[in-house]
Order: structure tokens, then sequence, then C-alpha cells
């Protein structure tokens, strides 16, 4: 009797340890995807946000949100901007950037949330670090950004 109650045992721990494993993969291979399209955004942003106040830099500025975000945040940073709301760049927290903020450029996932990330920016002239804070979403084959959650200034 008690062998079968042990193998009876040791069985269940086996099926609930497997999807754990594919779940586990599976959120390995999503944090991978929505960190590289985080990267891909900011390295792109910065780099035209640098170049401003070129023709071609201004269009590409309003056109990147529109593709790396959700239609509600875009809503909700519009409606910000139209109240005066807005001190900086939503995106960067600050009002001017530098093309060497891409080699500081760190993305991380929040490790207690899930679809949470972690940006941050360092300038190594004044020594400050921005962490932004970033719900993304997956929407049809792609990652959004649907919300900046919080922002927090740090000396390094």
């Amino acid at each position: 009797m008690k062998a079968k109650t042990l193998l009876f045992l040791l069985l269940i721990c086996c099926l609930s340890i497997s999807p754990y494993r594919g779940v586990q993969a599976q959120n390995a291979a999503t944090d991978k995807q929505a960190i590289a399209m985080l990267r891909e955004f900011y390295t792109a942003y910065i780099t035209a946000f640098s170049e401003l106040p070129a023709t071609d830099a201004l269009k590409k500025l309003q056109t990147l949100p529109k593709k790396y975000c959700t239609a509600g945040l875009l809503r909700k940073i519009n409606a910000q901007s139209q109240q005066g709301h807005v001190d900086a760049d939503p995106f960067t927290q600050s009002q001017d950037v530098d093309l060497s903020w891409i080699n500081t450029l760190a993305v991380r996932r929040d490790v207690k949330s899930a679809n949470f990330y972690t940006v941050s920016l360092g300038d190594d002239i004044s020594q400050f670090k921005v962490a932004i804070q970033l719900t993304v979403l997956k929407q049809g084959n792609s990652f959004k950004i649907a919300a900046i959650r919080s922002f927090k200034y740090k000396k390094y």
C-alpha cells in the first residue's frame, strides 16, 4: 500500500512540474521579445530625439510611439499634453536627450510582476540615471508599451 501511495505522489509531482517548465520557457521567450522591443524603441527614439530639430527626426519621433505603444497610452499622453501636464518627454523623463544614453540603456523585467519592465538611461556628465517603469503587453504578434507606471532618478 505504501508503495502505491508513494508512486501516486511521485506521479502527481512529475505532472505538476512538467507544465511549469513549459510556462517558464514561454515566459523567458516572451521576456526576450519584450526586452528586444524596448531596446529597439528606445534606441530609435533617443537617436531621433537627439537629431531634433531636423524635419525627418521630428517625423520619426512622432511615428515611433504609434508603432511601439498601445492606442490607450497614446490617448493618455495626448490628453496630458493638451492639458499642459507634461513637463518632460514621457519616454525619457527629460527635456533633452543625449545620444550617449544608448550606451547606458538597460532593460530588465520586474521579477515581482508580469508585464512590468524597467528601462534605465544614464547620463555620464551629471552621473544621474533615470529608471522608467513600463507595462508591456502583447498585441497580435508584437509587443507594445501599454503604460508608463513611474520613474525615479538616482545618482550612480
